[in-house]
């Protein structure tokens, strides 16, 4: 009974990305969670699986959001989507800078932790070479970056990569459950859409990147 709508952004290919712009991507990442979570799950009570986030999959960076439930329909949670990240923007436009600091702070801290373990280790060696990307010290290089970001630069990379429908890179994917007509839905889309019906015309129409 229920539905889900699951939405990707992609930031752009880690090997095509400035080092700079990276640090910004995962700064997003941190940055987002909890606001995407405030908003979507507790005040408006949308569904009871809610999550935002910065990962990485083939290279390519993305701003992931989930949201499924029972009562509204899986357009429903994509136009709620479009516009928390919208107002997100208003989010980091009214931080104060304390709160920006200790975000950069917090995330400078988790990349340059240092391995408890031999996994640990093992996984920070192996998961470059995996991605045949050989750079063993990029996250020391995120850090070096992220410290000379401002407020600025993020705005200006997330209207860029996140909002503007010019230049982003947006995909919905929506899990329709079988009483859809019945639940809370929307007149009409806030945004342009196209809806494809398959993978393979998908794949057809896509690059990785």
């Amino acid at each position: 009974q229920n539905s889900c709508c699951l939405t990707k952004i992609q930031l752009g290919d880690r090997k095509s990305l400035s080092t700079k712009d990276l640090a910004i991507a995962t700064l997003i990442g941190s940055m987002i969670s909890e606001p995407a979570f405030d908003d979507l799950r507790t005040k408006q009570q949308l569904g009871y699986i809610v999550s935002a986030g910065v990962g990485v999959s083939m290279n390519v960076f993305a701003l992931s959001l989930l949201v499924q439930g029972a009562q509204h329909t899986a357009q429903y949670y994509d136009e709620s989507i479009e516009k928390f990240l919208r107002g997100f923007k208003h989010t980091v436009e009214t931080m104060p800078s304390q709160q920006m600091d200790q975000f950069k702070a917090s995330l400078e801290s988790a990349l340059l932790r240092k391995d408890l373990s031999l996994m640990d280790r093992g996984v920070r060696f192996w998961d470059p070479i995996g991605k045949q990307l050989y750079d063993f010290q990029w996250n020391t290089e995120r850090v070096k970056a992220l410290r000379s970001v401002s407020r600025e630069d993020v705005l200006n990379f997330y209207n860029e990569k996140v909002l503007d429908p010019a230049t982003r890179r947006r995909l919905s994917v929506w899990l329709v459950s079988n009483n859809e007509n019945e639940k809370i839905g929307v007149d009409s889309p806030s945004f342009s859409q196209e809806i494809v019906g398959d993978i393979d015309t998908l794949r057809g129409k896509m690059s990785k990147f």
